[in-house]
């Protein structure tokens, strides 16, 4: 790939209308922009957003060689982007004063199977932000609340309903939005906290979510004058993506930024140079749901002196190459491949484990999971069949004398071959959560 084509995997783009304007195709074309972010304004219904997402898919795997993400925010609440023939399930708060974490998880898995059913394989949420100031115009009910504990629990939740409905999610905004009484979309906060106070408050969430396997986090345009004190915002701030969030957190996700043309960066940065400064502290995609129209922000990218190494840091194409690496792959052949999976995400072969989740027949796709029988002692992968409708009243299977269930959902068990059809995943590969034996 050149330049061109990996800063293109980088960028995420937006467009307005309810189907792709040539404008935008043709700046696809011509600077392989690798992702688009949708919105309100572009979505009309289910069917027409199944089709603009096929539209969008072409258009970029034509251009680039690789599929889109897309992405959406679809929180739920009073941030909800699906139509009206679609279920727009509570926001974070609404959702925490239910006392009850599982409903965070399942409201983050109708959203993700709805998502992922027209072609959206990328929500940005949940929102951690924990709310601790009152006077905040933008956050509020878009947090599980003003408990950073209660925030942490609902949203590590939150992450696991969306990784068991099979799509990419995102927390934000790192390191924390809560605790500001100014807009990001309209000037830049200012948090004067410092370490130890976030500490104990604005961070828990942010462990919380690590902990649980969340794929990516987004940055916040907000200064923290006593973690970075060179007067830029954490979406700009190498000791604040990569000291506190990779390296004190521990997170090897995907980085994303908050949108580079809301005032925060645009009046007081220039879009352009936030971009460029945002990759040198380590943001792996950079959002720009406008403006676009300017491709001489584009050059400047390819002309500035970010340097080959911090052009190929992020790890956004390392995410789509494995992904679509193993569509067709037998895992039980790939020796190779297989090794690759199990050091990227860290798998642990004593127990059993869920990999991707695939096509089965004409059955709902999120019906198949791939699973590693490593208890039996051959090591060959199988496949699972997974009965949502039924696996939500608590009902179990057995299948060769063995009973398979993990708390609310159901598993079915067939070998390799033996009667299935072939398989194809349509899932990314992502962190892998322990299979309970009982």
């Amino acid at each position: 790939m050149d330049i061109r084509e990996m800063l293109g995997q980088r960028l995420v783009f937006g467009f307005p209308g309810t189907a792709v304007p040539a404008e935008f195709a043709a700046l696809v074309r011509e600077y392989k922009i690798g992702n688009v972010i949708l919105f309100r304004y572009n979505i009309e219904s289910l069917p027409q957003l199944t089709r603009l997402c096929a539209e969008i898919q072409e258009l970029i795997r034509g251009a680039t060689g690789h599929d889109a993400f897309i992405a959406i925010d679809q929180e739920g609440g009073m941030v909800t982007r699906l139509p009206w023939d679609a279920v727009n399930v509570p926001g974070s708060m609404a959702l925490a004063a239910t006392g009850k974490p599982e409903n965070a998880a399942l409201a983050a898995e109708i959203t993700a199977r709805q998502l992922r059913g027209v072609g959206v394989n990328f929500n940005l949420a949940p929102d951690l932000d924990v709310n601790s100031n009152p006077m905040n115009p933008v956050i509020g009910v878009r947090s599980f609340g003003d408990d950073p504990n209660r925030a942490a629990l609902f949203g590590a939740k939150a992450v696991e309903g969306y990784r068991n409905g099979g799509i990419l999610c995102c927390g934000k905004h790192f390191p924390g939005h809560g605790d500001t009484a100014v807009d990001s979309h309209i000037g830049l906060p200012r948090i004067e906290k410092t370490l130890a106070q976030l500490e104990s408050c604005e961070l828990i969430p942010f462990r919380a979510a690590i902990g649980a396997g969340v794929p990516a986090i987004m940055s916040s345009h907000i200064l923290f004058p006593s973690i970075e004190p060179g007067g830029v915002p954490a979406t700009m701030s190498r000791a604040i993506l990569q000291g506190l969030l990779r390296e004190t957190l521990g997170f090897d996700g995907l980085v994303l930024s908050d949108c580079m043309v809301m005032d925060a960066v645009r009046r007081h940065y220039g879009t352009a140079r936030g971009v460029v400064e945002a990759m040198r502290a380590g943001v792996d995609m950079v959002s720009q749901h406008e403006g676009w129209g300017n491709p001489d922000e584009v050059d400047m990218l390819e002309s500035s002196a970010l340097s080959s190494t911090q052009v190929v840091q992020g790890t956004n194409k390392d995410y789509k190459d494995l992904y679509y690496r193993v569509l067709e792959a037998d895992l039980n052949s790939s020796p190779e491949l297989l090794a690759e999976i199990e050091a990227k995400f860290d798998i642990d072969n004593m127990f059993d484990y869920y990999i991707f989740e695939s096509f089965f027949g004409n059955t709902d796709p999120g019906n198949i999971r791939f699973y590693r029988n490593t208890v039996s002692g051959d090591g060959k992968w199988r496949y699972l069949i997974y009965d949502m409708d039924w696996g939500l009243f608590n009902s179990t299977y057995t299948e060769k004398g063995v009973e398979y269930a993990t708390g609310c959902v159901t598993y079915y068990m067939n070998e390799n071959g033996a009667g299935t059809q072939k398989i194809k995943s349509n899932l990314f590969v992502r962190k892998l959560v322990q299979v309970p034996q009982y």
